[in-house]
């Protein structure tokens, strides 16, 4: 017997309304997916403005290079000390400003990194750079021989800031300038590598009042900053009198 126009059978309904609900159920998990992807994105995007600076989004190592020279006021002859210097790029590029009439003296603690200054220095050419091994609470630098002395992205590793900031005063010249360039403890920094000083700072960083009152308590004079420096770094300047 032939069903009236327009009446499906409950079989014919049943189906239907299974495939509705597996067609709904696929388009929920696209648009969870979807809604994923974009948190995701939304997250890696704060953690990479959440990093202390981002290579050529936020200028050149040139660039810096540049402006540390002016504030430490760099020429020929300079004797300079990079504490802390990783890789050795700046106490380099530094070396090829003060000429062989200058110097520079780059510290590191980690003997890989003290072996990579030196061959780095060596494919440079640099004879006007000496490679010393730095210790917790002394630079092991020699007593007033430097102009100038920077520290980029150390000062939060300090753990006898004191000590350090004592041995530096050491170390420089009456009148020599001093550049702290650090950051602030926050952001995504706070969950990679954290170091010994994170408790004592407020995570992986240093505040600039941090810096400004620790290094004038070992007898500098603060001259400039803190100013923005480079993506979220930071820089101090100070003279020893």
């Amino acid at each position: 017997m032939d069903r009236p126009p327009g009446r499906r059978s409950a079989h014919s309904v049943r189906w239907l309304w299974g495939e509705h609900r597996v067609v709904a159920r696929g388009l929920r998990l696209r648009h969870l997916a979807l809604v994923g992807l974009l948190a995701f994105a939304a997250l890696g995007v704060l953690a990479f403005a959440s990093l202390p600076y981002l290579p050529l989004v936020h200028g050149t190592t040139a660039g810096e290079v540049e402006r540390l020279a002016t504030w430490l006021e760099i020429q020929p002859g300079t004797r300079v000390a990079d504490l802390g210097a990783g890789d050795g790029t700046f106490a380099i590029a530094l070396a090829r400003r003060v000429g062989s009439s200058g110097h520079v003296y780059a510290t590191e603690v980690d003997d890989k990194r003290l072996a990579d200054i030196r061959q780095a220095a060596a494919k440079a050419g640099r004879s006007n750079v000496s490679v010393l091994k730095g210790a917790a609470s002394r630079t092991n630098l020699p007593d007033a021989c430097c102009d100038a002395l920077f520290s980029r992205v150390v000062y939060h590793h300090l753990t006898d800031p004191a000590a350090i900031n004592a041995d530096v005063f050491r170390v420089l010249r009456s009148g020599a300038r001093l550049v702290i360039i650090d950051f602030e403890p926050r952001g995504i920094m706070n969950w990679i590598g954290r170091p010994e000083t994170a408790d004592r700072h407020g995570g992986h960083g240093t505040p600039k009042e941090t810096v400004v009152r620790e290094v004038t308590a070992a007898g500098f004079q603060l001259m400039r900053g803190p100013e923005r420096w480079r993506g979220r770094l930071y820089a101090v300047l100070f003279r020893r009198p």
